[in-house]
Order: C-alpha cells, then sequence, then structure tokens
C-alpha cells in the first residue's frame, strides 16, 4: 500500500519534469529581488551625492546659443559691445561728463593758485616757474591719479556689464582695488617714460598692459602679477588684441573729428569691447 507524501518533507521533481516545466533546462528564474540589491541590503552602494561646491557652472561671459570661451573673437566683443551701450546709454555718457568736470576742477584751481602767485609776487616769474616746475608735476600727478580711479570705476562698471547686470550711474564710481591701480599706473608710466626716447615704446607698454587694469579689478591680482599675466594672454592671442586697440583708437579719432562728442560714444564702446573680449577669451580662463 502507497503510503501518501508526507507534508513536512520537501518534493522534487523528476529530471523529465523539471525540463518540461516552464523554465526548460535552466531551472528556476533567480528572484528579481535579489538580482540586485536594494536600499536595506548590506551590498547596497548609493549614487555618490553632489554637493554645492562640487559643481562649476560656465563662467560670467557664456551662454549657451552664443561663442564659447575658446572662440573669443574681437569682432563679436565689438558687436556685443554696441549692443550693450544702445541699450542703455545714459549711465555710460552721463559718467564721462562727470569725470570730465572732476578731474577739470583740481587742475584748474592748481593754475589758478600758480597763476595768483606770479601776479601777486613780488617776482612776476616765481609763479610761472613754479606752474612749469613744482606746479607742473602736481598738476600732473592729480590728473594721473584721477585717471587711474575713473579707468578702474569704468572697468568695474563695464565688467558688471557685460556679465549682464544693468548698470547704474553710480556704479561707475566705485573703482575697485584703488591701491594697486595706483601701483599699476606709476608702474606703467616710468616704463612708458623709459622707452619714450625709442618711439614705439610706449606703444609696446600699452599693448601689453592693456588687460592689466581689467586683471586688478576683477580678480584683485596684485600690480605684478596682473602685468605678468596681461602680457603672456597679449602673447598668446597677439592678432585679436591688435584688432581691439586698433578699432578703439579708429572709433576715438572719429569721436574726436566729430567736435569731440563722438568719444562720448565711442570710449564706452571700446571699452566694453576689451571688457567682453576678458571674460569670453580662454586666455584669461582660471586655472
Amino acid at each position: 500500500m502507497t503510503q501518501p507524501p508526507d507534508p513536512s518533507e520537501p518534493t522534487t521533481a523528476s529530471e523529465p519534469e523539471a525540463a518540461s516545466g516552464p523554465w526548460g533546462h535552466y531551472g528556476r528564474s533567480p528572484d528579481p529581488t535579489g538580482a540586485y540589491p536594494g536600499p536595506d541590503q548590506g551590498s547596497y552602494t548609493p549614487l555618490p551625492r553632489i554637493d554645492e561646491g562640487d559643481y562649476r557652472p560656465p563662467g560670467p561671459g557664456y551662454s549657451g546659443g552664443d561663442l564659447g570661451p575658446e572662440a573669443a573673437q574681437a569682432t563679436d566683443s565689438l558687436r556685443r559691445a554696441w549692443r550693450i551701450f544702445a541699450a542703455h546709454p545714459w549711465p555710460f555718457v552721463l559718467s564721462q561728463l562727470i569725470w570730465g568736470a572732476i578731474m577739470a576742477a583740481p587742475v584748474l584751481v592748481l593754475l589758478l593758485a600758480f597763476g595768483a602767485m606770479s601776479l601777486g609776487g613780488r617776482d612776476p616769474g616765481a609763479g610761472l616757474s613754479a606752474l612749469f616746475g613744482v606746479g607742473g608735476l602736481v598738476v600732473v600727478l592729480v590728473v594721473v591719479l584721477l585717471a587711474v580711479i575713473q579707468q578702474g570705476a569704468f572697468a568695474t562698471a563695464t565688467l558688471k556689464a557685460v556679465d549682464g547686470v544693468r548698470v547704474g550711474l553710480g556704479d561707475f564710481f566705485r573703482p575697485r582695488h584703488l591701491l594697486q591701480l595706483v601701483l599699476l599706473a606709476l608702474i606703467l608710466g616710468l616704463a612708458a617714460a623709459l622707452l619714450a626716447v625709442t618711439g614705439i615704446g610706449p606703444v609696446v607698454v600699452m599693448f601689453f598692459g592693456i588687460w592689466a587694469v581689467l586683471l586688478v579689478v576683477d580678480r584683485g591680482l596684485p600690480a605684478i602679477e596682473a602685468l605678468r599675466s596681461s602680457v603672456t594672454a597679449s602673447l598668446r592671442n597677439p592678432g585679436q588684441t591688435i584688432v581691439l586697440v586698433l578699432a578703439a583708437y579708429l572709433m576715438n579719432a572719429v569721436g574726436v573729428l566729430l567736435c569731440g562728442l563722438g568719444t562720448l560714444v565711442s570710449t564706452p564702446v571700446g571699452v566694453l569691447a576689451f571688457a567682453d573680449h576678458y571674460r569670453r577669451s580662454a586666455s584669461f580662463a582660471r586655472r
């Protein structure tokens, strides 16, 4: 008499039954829950978390549909500079007029003071001599100092404009890193004076130092390091620098011919073009 199978004992299928089962000769498929470890299983390794500090967004001058930093061209920077200026010209124009008055005021006061010395003194030639001697040196130093401050303030404002921020009149009177700007002006002025005997020396100094102010204002570099980086960038891509310098010179020349009023347009457009090219050029990419 055949005994019924004990329910507590596992039953095994014969070889033919296993082969003819729904999984063929390969046996039962593995449990899907065991094939891929889940979060509650010890072998699970979560994906690495991307912290905010690990992400590096594109640079300020980059836009998805525009030329990338490696393809920065002087002509493109000139076109963008004109669009920025034309969209909101008044701060650029008014700031130049105000800065002109600021620079003229102390010069006029000094000229009047030394002139009064010449007219009121016992020796009429003393004041005139002072005007072209010590007085003239004081006037030049004041003009140079104010010009450096103006250049730094304009660089600060134009960098903000090319970054897509709408600038106001006050932005043109907030220079950054003023001490390094003054030191930079002294170095460039001394180098240009020493090389003036060569005729082309001041032009060479301007060419190699053209980016130094932007580097000081934007990155806070010391004057010497900013000059070194400016020389490297000018040598790396001399063609684009020459195009920008020539374009700025020609625009200002035309502006002077228009009774000088044209410089109220040509000067900011030229400065904006340099700032735009600085932002987009691979020569100035941080490393």
